[in-house]
């Protein structure tokens, strides 16, 4: 094999890593306190790191090792990364990918990588090494957590955390550009905005707080049944300012002064003595939410089943079902779970005027929705071909990850594709979501077959190690089942 194919083998292998990679450290940016993200961020340095060896490429081994002893040394020391930190990485990675990509592009494997943070990461390293701060507690995991996996969010957020406030202004602006540039009578009092335009604002808040709310979520669904540690504090408070930041931008004045009340009370929690929210201040937390809830129930209100598995089970099943529902976006989906729409039987036994007015999704979306899990149950019902329901899931399963093997097999020649013609890069796109999409089938059956940490574990995963996960665990299945 020739050095360029060599560098061409890298560049498709490391696609999933790289985006991965990015991601964790975009997530420990806005949740230091996560220790899941620190395991995850490890793992995909640890892939790259190897592959990067593989490659034989002395020039930038330095680099990706520093990338990987600065995840390490956070990982295995417990320690909780500062924004500087990350910030440092992300600028490393991007760097390294681009640095890779043109030398794929100038087919000259004499570029010699310069790198103009190994200094800066190098320093973190050696101060992070000598650091004696006690382990941060894990951070127990969600439902929520259970159910998402991060392709989607590298499908539909992309860098919306960190370019967040510059897309609200502009989404902002192009909601009222028109109002503002007709003319107005009256003395300096503020435009008014149409009816149409204030619905456009109000979804705009609604799928902003929909994705940052989740962490407040777990931690009023924690604080519900005691005292907790006071580490919450600070995986919320980063949420709350983006929410708030919304809220000030688009004049919801009853949300942002509820808001700064309950960061406040977050604050008197932090500072006070001890190592858990006292009961108190637990008390005025939990009023304040509800008054959060009342004023936007689609945004604030919580599951009440977080704990039992069976809930976790019906969770991923639902989810994968309104995902793949037309019409059925994330604003619609926090609006169904905050109306209690919880369950698969809750679904089976409504009919779509019920869904609609329990949940405030319209009458068309709330029948897709209702079709959607008549035709999941039907299928389940008439799979009567087999012995055993389990027998029925597995060669599903067995379906399912024959078309996932060659749909991944198609996505990384697509990858390939592209590295020598940009244009194919949408065909990569819609083969990236048709992977996605076969993933989302697979939850559903490891689900019924109650492999719940399974589904966790595969969050942490690129494709290939999910392909062999599943190839080891069909076969110990088969031993048993047949």
């Amino acid at each position: 094999m020739t050095d360029l194919q060599r560098l061409e083998e890298f560049l498709v292998h490391t696609d999933d890593v790289s985006s991965l990679m990015e991601l964790y450290a975009t997530r420990i940016k806005s949740y230091p306190l996560n220790r899941a993200y620190y395991e995850a961020l490890a793992l995909q340095c640890g892939e790259f790191l190897l592959a990067t060896k593989r490659l034989r490429l002395k020039s930038v081994l330095e680099a990706v090792q520093a990338l990987y002893r600065l995840a390490n040394v956070l990982n295995d020391r417990g320690l909780a990364a500062s924004s500087r930190h990350m910030e440092v990485f992300l600028l490393e990675l991007h760097d390294l990918t681009n640095y890779f990509r043109k030398l794929f592009q100038h087919r000259d494997l004499t570029r010699k990588y310069e790198s103009a943070n190994l200094m800066l990461l190098q320093n973190m390293i050696r101060q992070l090494s000598v650091t004696r701060r006690p382990a941060v507690a894990p951070v127990v995991t969600s439902e929520q957590e259970i159910v998402e996996d991060p392709f989607d969010e590298i499908e539909g957020l992309g860098d919306f955390v960190d370019s967040f406030a510059d897309d609200l202004d502009r989404a902002f602006d192009a909601i009222v550009s028109e109002e503002e540039a007709s003319p107005h009578t009256g003395t300096g009092k503020e435009f008014a905005l149409t009816a149409a335009e204030q619905s456009q604002v109000e979804n705009l808040f609604l799928s902003i707080s929909s994705a940052y709310i989740q962490p407040v979520k777990d931690f009023i669904s924690q604080l519900s049944g005691g005292s907790v540690s006071k580490h919450w504090v600070d995986i919320c408070l980063g949420s709350l300012r983006i929410i708030e930041d919304a809220g000030t931008k688009m004049s919801y004045e009853k949300i942002n002064s509820i808001l700064v009340r309950f960061k406040q009370f977050m604050m008197e929690a932090k500072s006070a003595g001890g190592a858990t929210i006292s009961r108190e201040i637990r008390l005025q937390l939990l009023k304040e939410y509800a008054n959060l809830t009342a004023l936007m129930p689609e945004t604030f209100a919580t599951s009440d089943d977080h704990a039992s598995p069976g809930s976790m089970k019906d969770g991923v099943i639902i989810n994968v079902l309104l995902r793949r529902t037309p019409g059925v976006g994330p604003i619609s989906r926090n609006k169904l779970i905050a109306a209690g729409l919880n369950t698969l039987e809750k679904y089976y036994m409504a009919s779509a005027d019920d869904i609609a007015a329990v949940s405030g999704v319209s009458l068309t979306q709330a029948e897709s929705i209702r079709q959607a899990f008549a035709g999941y149950r039907e299928h389940l019902r008439t799979s009567t071909g087999l012995t055993t329901q389990v027998q029925v899931s597995l060669t599903r399963l067995y379906r399912h990850l024959r078309t996932l093997k060659k749909v991944h097999e198609d996505y990384k020649q697509a990858t390939r594709r592209a590295l020598y013609d940009p244009d194919r890069q949408a065909d990569r796109e819609r083969l990236r979501e048709k992977r996605q999409t076969c993933m989302w089938e697979i939850n559903i059956i490891m689900a019924e077959l109650n492999q719940l940490r399974m589904i966790e574990d595969f969050r942490k995963m690129i494709f290939d190690r999910r392909i062999e996960f599943l190839d080891q665990f069909m076969e110990e299945q088969a031993k048993q089942h047949f």
